[in-house]
């Protein structure tokens, strides 16, 4: 059993280094090639993150996300 244990850590560690780079690109893609950083995308950006750190569902922060995008980003630029 503690080989299994092993082998789930190291699973774990990989993809938690993986999810690390995900999100390095996803932050250079959507925030460096702009070529500038909109204040709209920082609020959200940190929306979010204060949203994750008090534990809210993951679908209500993709749905608010999605809805003030298009409010924000689409209707009002």
């Amino acid at each position: 059993m503690e080989i299994v244990q092993i082998m789930e850590r190291g699973i774990l560690g990989s993809f938690v280094g993986m999810l690390g780079l995900v999100l390095y690109n996803f932050g250079r893609t959507a925030f460096m090639e702009t070529s500038r950083i909109d204040v709209l995308s920082v609020v959200m950006a940190g929306a979010t993150f204060f949203a994750l750190t008090k534990k809210i569902g993951l679908p209500y922060i993709l749905l608010m996300g999605g809805i003030l995008s298009i409010l924000l980003f689409g209707l009002l630029k």
